[in-house]
């Protein structure tokens, strides 16, 4: 994650994170896991969601609530959100800025 160059790596990369987190948590494959949908499918509830969120924090320098966890539409749509929320990423992709934005990525602001 740390390795990013712009939005769409980090986001690609907080997916293949979750994926293989999940995989593990759930004994799957992680070929078995589609990030078009949402976590609840997979058999993620708020116990689950708990843990997920605790390897989160502190893995992609976030704050992200249970709440988010479990109301992404998708894994991708919830690695998006990570990735642009992740100070980690942020400066990571500001340290390389994209040759196209030639600029600096500023997080996603949240309501509530």
């Amino acid at each position: 994650m740390a390795q990013a160059k712009s939005a769409e790596e980090a986001a690609t990369a907080v997916e293949r994170a979750v994926i293989s987190k999940i995989s593990d948590m759930f004994v799957l494959q992680e070929s078995e896991i589609d990030p078009a949908f949402p976590l609840s499918k997979y058999g993620v509830d708020s116990l689950v969601a708990v843990e997920l969120r605790n390897w989160l924090v502190p893995s992609a320098s976030i704050e992200i609530s249970i709440f988010d966890l479990l109301a992404s539409p998708s894994l991708t749509e919830l690695a998006k959100s990570v990735a642009s929320r992740s100070k980690l990423i942020l400066a990571a992709i500001n340290k390389n800025p994209s040759p196209v934005t030639g600029g600096t990525i500023r997080p996603v602001a949240r309501n509530g």
